[in-house]
């Protein structure tokens, strides 16, 4: 009954607030925006008894199947929002909802406000996330609140300079707490630099302190520091986009456990090679290095790399390549978890006027590990992705989203089958 006059109160308060601005300052359009929407996570896998109950047992394989989501909902939502005033000085956007599925309740409040004077600008974000079951039994961890924001003031110092400080927080809330589920808030703070050179090239420098705090277990505070370094522009014909960033994490444990250093390096190149085609090379690059390397934590490498033919048809884009993941993991057992990835992909992107937008990628390939394993073994796998959103008539809209993932191991009772689909159907007025 606690979340429904939460909600009610939210829905409540958006509406006078909406009524007052509008009629206040014209250039705010209200609106309001309902649908349903639908929900579904699930794995399936298989369970060999000869692994669990030793050489003795009857073989015998057996297809599990978990759904860890599957939900239909029903939402509303009612905005403010002035954001395609481009000439004015301030925007703002506010926006209230409430969705509801067989079992839980969810109420949602963000908005964002920018006021830009002279060579000053300020940009604010908030954001409010209720959820609770109101039919079925509660699991630690479900019913839970979640508030955080951001403030950021940025300033000019030249035509092509600019410094920025931002500060932002975050607090979760759950109604109860388990072994693994706790309640905690963080606070950090970010100062940066972005620069242009002669040739429009940008250049940022940040350098980020943030602070953890879990009232229920004090193991999990931490104290962060993090730098980084970006740069997007040309490279020899082509355009880049580069990151490096560096962090240092400190735990509360004693002797340095699970503290670590990371290093992250990210680069994508679009290369023009002929009329309407392009060549792109994009390399993700981690390193994590543990204070103390111990089994459950493992000093290892990750890299990703992909060479990709792009063919650009205006509002459609046709993507193919080869793309690469290796696993390095340093640890002190013979069967590591070392492994070698290969894949060739396909993507197509469509993006109209008219407000319709389609993002599809398929991956077929196989992981190889360099030793053998206990729990799995090298296996093909096919990885499909769909993101789509369509205008169909007027305020009516469609969105959905589609991530899924077969494999093919070398012993069937390891293969796995993993899907996961959002979507809604939505009016605005």
């Amino acid at each position: 009954m606690q979340i429904i006059l939460k909600l009610i109160g939210i829905l409540m308060l958006l509406t006078a607030f909406n009524a007052g601005i509008v009629q206040a300052d014209s250039s705010g359009v209200f609106g309001i925006r309902g649908g349903i929407g639908y929900d579904y996570i699930s794995q399936e896998y298989f369970l060999d008894s000869l692994r669990l109950a030793g050489e003795d047992s009857l073989v015998t394989a057996t297809l599990l199947k978990r759904q860890y989501l599957d939900d239909k909902k029903a939402f509303l939502y009612l905005s403010l929002d002035n954001r395609s005033h481009y000439g004015s000085p301030v925007s703002y956007f506010l926006e209230g909802g409430w969705e509801q599925t067989d079992e839980i309740l969810r109420g949602i409040l963000k908005g964002s406000y920018r006021q830009k004077s002279g060579k000053s600008e300020i940009n604010g974000e908030i954001g409010l996330d209720l959820k609770q079951r109101y039919r079925g039994e509660t699991s630690a961890g479900e019913e839970v609140t979640v508030l955080e924001g951001r403030f950021k003031y940025a300033r000019d110092l030249s035509d092509r300079t600019r410094v920025g400080l931002k500060a932002y927080g975050e607090g979760v809330w759950f109604d109860s707490v388990s072994t693994f589920v706790y309640n905690y808030h963080r606070i950090g703070m970010t100062a940066g630099l972005d620069f242009l050179t002669e040739n429009f090239n940008a250049i940022s420098l940040g350098l980020t302190g943030e602070i953890r705090n879990v009232p229920d277990s004090s193991d999990l505070d931490y104290k962060l520091l993090r730098g980084g370094f970006g740069y997007l522009g040309t490279v020899w014909g082509g355009y880049s986009s580069t990151n490096l960033s560096l962090e240092y994490r400190d735990y509360s444990l004693a002797d340095g456990f699970d503290d670590y250093f990371l290093a992250a390096f990210y680069t994508t190149t679009d290369w023009p090679i002929a009329e309407k085609y392009y060549l792109s090379t994009n390399a993700n690059l981690e390193l994590f290095n543990y204070t103390i390397n111990d089994f459950v934590n493992s000093d290892y490498f990750l890299g990703r790399f992909d060479l990709l033919l792009k063919r650009n048809f205006g509002s459609a884009t046709l993507t193919m390549g080869p793309k690469t993941e290796v696993y390095l993991v340093e640890t002190e057992y013979t069967a590591d978890d070392d492994y070698y990835e290969l894949a060739g992909m396909i993507g197509f992107d469509y993006i109209s006027l008219e407000g319709v937008l389609l993002l599809v990628e398929n991956q077929i390939g196989r992981r190889n590990y360099s030793t053998a394993q206990i729990f799995t073994s090298d296996f093909y796998f096919n990885r499909l992705t769909l993101i789509g959103s369509a205008r169909i008539w007027r305020g009516l809209s469609l969105d959905f989203f589609l991530s899924s993932e077969w494999e093919w191991h070398e012993i069937d009772s390891d293969d796995n089958r993993i899907y996961l689909i959002t979507s809604s159907l939505s009016y605005s007025f």
